[in-house]
């Protein structure tokens, strides 16, 4: 982490004083989906079942809950029971097998926090773009709902600090607006300057009872505004400059 609050500084004093930020390499590049088992697809078919043999889902493990999934096709077999499919709209086309239902535990998953994972922003480009100050996120997921319940899915984003607290700034929150069919909704807007970390979580809100939000592909990813791009790019050109210059001697 002192490496890592060591670049954040040194690419913020760069920019500060007029020059580029260069361009880290790292296996997550901007512009590419940052959040781990988006579409729940990775989950532990022989686990013990939620609430309507509902499966467990994997890599979303760090709120105070067990997030579960359904079957979008309502036929896949786990631990000798049918996983069913409630969602209104049918299989969603490119949703893989499975998707989160809020409403498959004793403790209905309602609130954020319970289901989520935390997002590293501290290292690679998706650093060297924050520290520039004109990073922007791309937020967005499928939602659909059970029968005409009314009932929706909602996923929310907070951005935190250094210390891992977040950052007093509202949190970003999509949900769905046609609970009757899988609906994708999205949204995007800046990254705080001193965003280190991203917590995105899934959770649902009851209407008639429920909550039967059901939520699936869960895109969050870090894109640059096309200024950085051509910075970044600069940069990169200039220290190729430096270097032919040294070598020339002059």
């Amino acid at each position: 982490m002192k490496i890592t609050n060591w670049c954040r500084k040194l690419s913020a004093a760069v920019v500060a004083g007029g020059l580029l930020v260069p361009c880290a390499a790292s296996a997550a590049p901007l512009g590419t989906n940052l959040v781990a088992n988006p579409g729940f697809e990775n989950v532990n078919i022989n686990s013990s079942q939620g609430g309507y043999n509902a499966v467990e889902i994997l890599e979303w493990t760090d709120g105070t809950a067990v997030g579960f999934a359904y079957s979008h096709d309502g036929s896949l077999d786990g631990g000798g029971m049918t996983i069913p499919d409630y969602a209104n709209g049918g299989p969603l086309a490119g949703g893989g097998s499975f998707y989160f239902t809020s409403n498959a535990t004793d403790g209905d998953i309602s609130m954020p926090g319970q289901v989520m994972q935390t997002i590293d922003l501290a290292s690679g480009p998706t650093a060297a773009a924050i520290a520039t100050g004109r990073a922007t996120f791309e937020l967005s997921a499928f939602f659909s709902s059970y029968s005409d319940d009314g009932d929706f899915g909602n996923v929310q984003l907070e951005f935190l600090d250094l210390s891992l607290a977040p950052i007093l700034i509202p949190p970003v929150v999509i949900s769905d607006n046609d609970t009757t069919m899988w609906t994708q909704v999205g949204t995007s807007g800046s990254i705080p300057l001193t965003a280190f970390a991203a917590r995105v979580s899934v959770y649902g809100t009851p209407v008639t009872a429920g909550p039967d939000g059901y939520i699936d592909n869960v895109d969050f990813r870090v894109v640059p505004e096309p200024a950085t791009m051509w910075l970044c790019g600069l940069g990169i050109a200039g220290a190729g400059v430096i270097r032919l210059r040294r070598r020339d001697g002059s």
